[in-house]
């Protein structure tokens, strides 16, 4: 991961990252693993996001995983959602 620059806006801090298709995976995973294993009270105490929210964050790293990498690098995993 490379920091590329930040900005304060309103509330919440906007951070530009320069990440790795794998260290997306990652994060992907780990998403996947809270959602499967973990009830909405203890997504928020590991998160402190609700259980809409975190959906929401996992279901756009897949959506960005599925349009910007190509389908022969894309671990089978992620093939099913084509």
């Amino acid at each position: 991961m490379e920091y590329l620059s930040h900005e304060e806006i309103s509330y919440c801090t906007v951070f530009k990252l320069k990440l790795s298709q794998d260290e997306i995976e990652v994060y992907e995973s780990c998403m996947k693993y809270v959602l499967d294993k973990c009830g909405e009270n203890e997504i928020y105490e590991i998160t402190g996001c609700k259980l809409d929210e975190l959906q929401s964050m996992h279901k756009n790293l897949q959506e960005l995983l599925l349009k910007h990498v190509n389908e022969t690098n894309l671990p089978d995993k992620y093939k099913d959602s084509l």
